[in-house]
């Protein structure tokens, strides 16, 4: 190999390494929200690790076991704090950043890979894209998305290496890791089941092994599939009843299809539904903008054929078309840019299929290229209409824009190469749309970054937040002060990082009071749960509450016996309020016990 080739092959791998680096130095102890959503993915581990609290016995919760086992696992290796997660977590980021590039070189080529890695780190990996954080990889609002999106793509990887090398084993463990993704969480299940469904399909159809062979690939696949869930079943029976550990076992599948929850305004918002016209037409006005961007610059290759005119065209284009970007950037409002990503995605996957349906390409490269299409078909599907780098589309969207940008970096390029043209040309709009997508989303994280300048929590649980944290900081102070080591708090309607940072534990089984949980247990139950462990003081979150309930927007509002009774059975004792000048967000109100009030202590 000479030391061009050699040079060639890791500059990729290098500035995947670099702007993987960058983003994680500058984003550095940014990324959790202070109150939301990410507070229960410590206190979950923390209760099993520490309390012995068993999921769906001592702890509502409706998603799959796995995450939340692993995570207290990492607790008894390394401690009980924050950065304990949070290392573990880069640890899993790093290695899906290396199974995108592999991924990506093997469907497209060197280019492809990285650009898909630099844009996982520069995107999707540490970015925060709105005010709450908890949409990034290393402090996810659920590790169940996560984690099931790095098993997903860990699947389609063995897989791939059956297709390449015939081993069974393969296969074998590429089935294990499809069971364990059903631990995780539907979503990324589903999409991995499909993906890997296509690619093994592709594959038999591309090879045409003894039916046989098929029939013992595909019994090993199936029993190395059904093992991991059959296992946690067996696990979960011991501490619990069999139909408590069924529905433990089933996780979030009872409410995926629960239209009383799909039709939360929260979630119609996520999916798009909540407007549907408004949706489409700017997924249309985005995908004329892209077609307008690179139609253009794909045929102007198709006809640069002069070497010596390549680079100069080239640079034309580039020059051009940034200047045109530039002229557009703070009139554009860059949050819809990925609106058009099921249409390219469905287009992707037709031309994925051709080369399998005309056996033109017998490679392992065609399945590779099918699984990684539907997968990522699957998985936006749930923000069809809403398709975002932000909020749940981290995840959601982020392997259906990797996909695109590996093909518009490697696979296109390359087919008007293959035509006698100049795929550098097409790169070179690829590349300038790039960059002022990446100028927008660096622009909005850097306001976010900026606005964290406070340290909130103690030695491993420190982390840097804006004055919304101040008043996190404040009411762990009070907690500290007003509630016993050993007492219990109850937050509400959400609020499980003030539990994890004092170490009170809430008394109850149902510690979240979210639309979702409510809705999936009951007021009802709740109340009852309240009344059989009354904890030793609540807090409320007051920002919430409107005309005695609790509003997650304008339209929803929900639990007026809840609050009714908590105001019946406590009594204010501090608040979260922030002196002068600092504004008051949350209104966090603690709350302790009346005398008397008739309650089990």
């Amino acid at each position: 190999m000479t030391e061009t080739t050699q040079l060639r092959r890791w500059t990729g791998p290098a500035l995947v390494a670099l702007a993987f680096l960058a983003m994680l130095t500058w984003s550095w102890g940014t990324w959790p929200d202070p109150l939301v959503d990410f507070g229960a993915q410590l206190y979950f581990p923390w209760r099993i690790h520490d309390g012995g609290a068993v999921l769906y016995r001592d702890l509502a919760f409706y998603n799959g076991p796995l995450s939340q086992y692993l995570n207290a696992f990492w607790f008894t290796i390394a401690g009980v704090s924050m950065r304990t997660i949070i290392f573990a977590n880069l640890a899993i980021c790093a290695a899906v950043l290396a199974l995108i590039y592999r991924l990506s070189r093997h469907a497209s080529g060197e280019i492809a890979a990285a650009a898909a890695g630099v844009t996982f780190a520069v995107f999707f990996a540490f970015a925060q894209g709105v005010g709450v954080g908890n949409y990034n990889w290393v402090t996810p609002y659920t590790h169940e998305i996560t984690h099931g999106v790095a098993l997903g793509l860990l699947a389609i990887a063995c897989l791939h290496r059956f297709h390449r090398t015939g081993r069974t084993r393969w296969l074998t463990i590429g089935g294990a890791v499809l069971g364990l993704t059903f631990l995780t969480k539907a979503e990324p299940f589903i999409a991995t089941l499909g993906a890997i469904t296509a690619q093994l399909l592709s594959h038999w159809w591309l090879v045409r092994p003894a039916r046989n062979q098929v029939a013992r690939d595909l019994l090993a696949f199936i029993a190395a599939a059904a093992a991991p869930p059959l296992i946690a079943f067996a696990l979960l029976w011991m501490t619990m009843p069999l139909r408590d550990a069924a529905c433990g076992l089933a996780g979030s599948w009872p409410w995926v299809f629960d239209r009383r929850i799909v039709a939360l305004p929260f979630y119609r918002n996520i999916s798009g539904a909540d407007d549907v016209g408004g949706n489409l037409r700017a997924m249309l006005d985005w995908s004329l903008a892209y077609a307008a961007v690179l139609v253009p610059a794909g045929v102007i290759a198709l006809f640069v054929r002069r070497k010596a005119a390549r680079w100069i065209v080239t640079s034309l284009v580039l020059v051009i078309l940034g200047g045109i970007l530039y002229a557009i950037f703070w009139d554009t409002n860059w949050n819809l840019m990925l609106r058009p990503l099921p249409l390219c995605l469905l287009l992707a996957l037709a031309v994925a299929t051709l080369p399998l349906v005309r056996k033109s390409e017998s490679s392992p490269r065609a399945p590779l290229r099918l699984a990684l299409v539907v997968f990522s078909i699957a998985l936006v599907a749930k923000i069809a209409l809403n398709a975002n780098v932000y909020h749940y589309g981290f995840a959601l969207a982020m392997p259906g824009t990797l996909v695109l940008v590996a093909a518009f970096a490697g696979d296109v390029p390359n087919w008007i190469c293959r035509r006698g043209g100049s795929g550098s040309v097409l790169r070179a709009a690829g590349l300038a749309a790039w960059i002022a997508a990446a100028a927008a989303m660096l622009y909005l994280d850097n306001g976010y970054f900026t606005s964290k300048r406070w340290t909130i929590g103690q030695d491993g649980d420190r982390f840097r937040g804006a004055t919304r944290g101040l008043e996190v900081q404040r009411m762990t102070q009070l907690i500290g002060q007003l509630v016993p080591p050993n007492g219990t708090v109850a937050v509400f309607p959400q609020g499980l990082m003030l539990n994890y940072l004092t170490r009170r534990a809430a008394s109850i089984k149902h510690v979240n009071f979210m639309p979702p949980e409510v809705l999936a247990a009951g007021e009802p139950q709740i109340l009852a749960d309240l009344a059989a462990h009354p904890p030793d003081a609540v807090v409320v979150n007051a920002s919430t509450i409107i005309d005695g309930e609790f509003s997650m927007d304008v339209t929803y509002r929900y639990g007026r016996d809840t609050l009714a009774w908590i105001t019946q059975h406590y009594t204010p004792v501090a608040t979260s309020e922030l002196p002068p000048p600092y504004p008051t967000f949350y209104k966090l109100v603690l709350m302790k016990r009346k005398v008397n009030a008739g309650l089990r202590k």
